[in-house]
């Protein structure tokens, strides 16, 4: 009997000991896999994290270049703000001179001489005045919807033109700021144009008139603000900016 027992004994410790090797190498198993899982895994967001940072720096660096272009943009704008008060500057003060000179016979070579470095001083900066009001182009118009360093030309209106954009005016309700000739070399379908108009501000009313076939017809003022009406062309000509109560669409 004591030696069946002992056979017994021998013989389940001889199939429990297969079986505690097998679990401890599966636990050493899965504890590896764990292990590489983790790995992995952390691998994985390390990468994504890095691919989110490349994009915050692109990001960052495509902002940086916009703001230092619109910087410039200022800085230009700036410069012609501050030739076109030295010009309206230069027109009061030649304006004095002239009204001292007509006293003295003889004596009218001075004021002519002061009214020709006035008009130098707008063509030099693109700008016609009127009324105490000053029109200008700045360049960088917008062609056939993309954007160009092309800048518009303006000139005064003769005589006759500018008393049918009184005229015009009138009849709108409205009163005349400025009367251009608008000109450009360059060959277009459509432009966006900036013009650069003294007096104008935020909320005001702006009508934009052009002749085409020797009618005043109406242009669409795609945005006005301080200083500025931005009108979307089909071609260049006499254009008539007027200040009306309320914006209206006509056709003389």
């Amino acid at each position: 009997m004591k030696k069946i027992l002992a056979l017994m004994i021998a013989g389940v410790m001889f199939v429990a000991s297969p079986v505690s090797a097998l679990a401890t190498d599966t636990q050493t198993t899965d504890d590896t896999s764990e292990s590489t899982t983790l790995t992995g895994s952390a691998s994985i967001e390390a990468e994504v994290l890095r691919k989110q940072v490349e994009e915050l720096k692109n990001q960052i660096e495509s902002q940086s270049q916009q703001i230092k272009t619109q910087s410039d943009q200022i800085k230009t704008q700036s410069a012609q703000i501050s030739a076109l008060i030295s010009a309206v500057q230069a027109t009061a003060k030649s304006s004095g001179n002239s009204g001292g000179g007509s006293r003295s016979s003889g004596r009218s070579s001075s004021g002519s001489s002061s009214n020709d470095t006035r008009t130098q001083a707008l063509i030099r900066n693109n700008a016609v005045s009127y009324g105490g009001n000053i029109v200008s182009q700045g360049g960088h118009v917008e062609i056939n919807g993309g954007r160009s360093n092309v800048t518009f030309l303006v000139a005064a209106a003769d005589g006759g033109t500018l008393n049918s954009a009184t005229s015009l005016a009138s009849s709108v309700g409205g009163s005349l700021i400025n009367c251009v000739a608008v000109s450009t070399s360059v060959a277009f379908r459509t432009a966006k144009v900036n013009f650069y108009i003294t007096g104008v501000n935020v909320g005001d009313n702006i009508a934009v008139y052009q002749v085409q076939g020797g009618k005043w017809v109406q242009l669409q003022a795609a945005e006005i603000r301080k200083d500025h009406v931005v009108v979307n062309m089909s071609q260049t000509g006499i254009v008539a900016f007027v200040r009306v109560p309320v914006l209206a669409t006509a056709t003389h």
